[in-house]
């Protein structure tokens, strides 16, 4: 049997090649239709294209597919999933800002599609891929300023406010596009930029936070902001990086979490999304334990006997004693994030188990049940497991609502 993959690999190549003029509508319908399989058939869809049409390595603009490349492009860029997705499809390259900036001139992306496609980089799993799309936002931003003579009459930061709230998957990276905006050094007429915020269509949404947050707040401060979102994302990369050791007791545990402290829920839901995914294979990191322990004072490794996965008791007492008013319901409701995913039954029950650990309440059934994620694709890996596991592990009898 042809696995599902290589099958439509296969499918999407043969509707490639396929494409003419009389084809083209009922062609690109069916190519959209992959979109609609998930992340693996978002991820098979974009590098067969990408492959296909070798976009890093020339202009897409020799070939006439190039209008039906981009157009699927900007399809996924609507997804939840999208920084998945792309650095995915590209895993043999190294995705830097300036690979983002060959790969959005390939596809003759907008200025806001380019700001869409940064920022969505962002909600990554991996610290260089969300710098690279910070950065290549950043110099979008900056070439936007520098193209515009008069900016206090500018319009173009509503252009993009609005070309963002287009989509439920963009909409959510407002906060951050103004706090980068904030962060380009304008002129003594830079109040422009609180003049699109003042319009109708934002009188009633969080889009006027910020018009108080430009007005309050210096550079520095936005720093100090910028800083803290970086590390509620980067301190489950901190804990892979330096491997299962930092789970060996609860001392060390507490020495890593506080370097990222305060623990808020949302950081502990990126960590407990990481480690269900990684909780086999890590290879242990010396150098970068052995620079951690230098850096605290602490001794060396000798002492310490391997491990060959996490010791998740440690872990979530360390939590429990750095932030011992953590709502453990609102870290489930948290797990709805760009890149949380249940590999396995393993996986799922080494998350329950922390949550039990954690919390002497009954599992929060309305976080996983009560709406639809963003990241459909995660709470569908989590109720796979969730109906499937014998009740010891995971039960529904708290449940409010059953069948009668």
């Amino acid at each position: 049997m042809i696995p599902l993959a290589q099958s439509l690999s296969t499918e999407i190549r043969l509707l490639f090649e396929s494409l003419n003029e009389s084809n083209h509508d009922s062609v690109v319908r069916e190519l959209f239709q992959y979109v609609d399989y998930g992340v693996e058939g978002s991820i098979l869809l974009l590098e067969t294209c990408l492959d296909h049409f070798k976009v890093y390595e020339k202009d897409l603009t020799s070939t006439h597919l190039e209008p039906l490349v981009a157009s699927l492009f900007r399809k996924l860029l609507e997804k939840p999933q999208f920084s998945t997705v792309f650095s995915m499809s590209v895993r043999s390259s190294a995705i830097t800002e300036e690979f983002l900036v060959k790969v959005s001139a390939a596809l003759q992306l907008t200025t806001n599609e380019k700001l869409g496609f940064g920022l969505a980089l962002t909600d990554s799993e991996s610290n260089d891929i969300r710098m690279s799309g910070r950065n290549f936002c950043m110099r979008q931003i900056e070439e936007l300023c520098a193209t515009h003579a008069s900016l206090h009459t500018a319009d173009y930061v509503q252009d993009v406010l609005l070309f963002l709230n287009k989509s439920e998957a963009l909409s959510k990276h407002v906060d951050s596009f103004m706090q980068l905006l904030s962060l380009v050094q304008f002129d003594k007429d830079s109040d422009f930029i609180l003049a699109p915020l003042l319009s109708d269509e934002f009188h009633n949404s969080k889009l006027l936070r910020h018009m108080d947050f430009l007005n309050e707040q210096n550079e520095n401060e936005f720093d100090d902001i910028l800083a803290q979102m970086e590390r509620e994302m980067n301190m489950a990369d901190m804990l892979v990086e330096l491997g299962y050791k930092c789970t060996s007791d609860v001392s060390l545990c507490k020495d890593v979490l506080s370097s990222f402290s305060p623990l808020t829920e949302v950081t502990v839901a990126r960590i407990l999304g990481t480690i269900i995914r990684s909780d086999a294979g890590l290879q242990d990191n010396e150098n970068a334990l052995s620079t951690f322990f230098s850096s605290i004072g602490r001794g060396t490794l000798s002492d310490m006997s391997a491990l060959n996965s996490w010791n998740t008791d440690v872990l979530i007492e360390s939590i429990k004693q750095l932030a011992p008013g953590i709502s453990w319901t609102t870290v489930i409701e948290n797990l709805d994030h760009e890149g949380f995913y249940v590999p396995d039954e393993a996986a799922f029950s080494l998350l329950i188990s922390c949550y039990r650990h954690a919390s002497q309440d009954p599992f929060p059934l309305a976080a996983v049940c009560g709406n639809v994620w963003r990241n459909t694709e995660g709470q569908l890996s989590f109720l796979k497991y969730a109906i499937s596991v014998p009740p010891e592990v995971f039960t529904f009898a708290h449940c409010k609502r059953q069948l009668v």
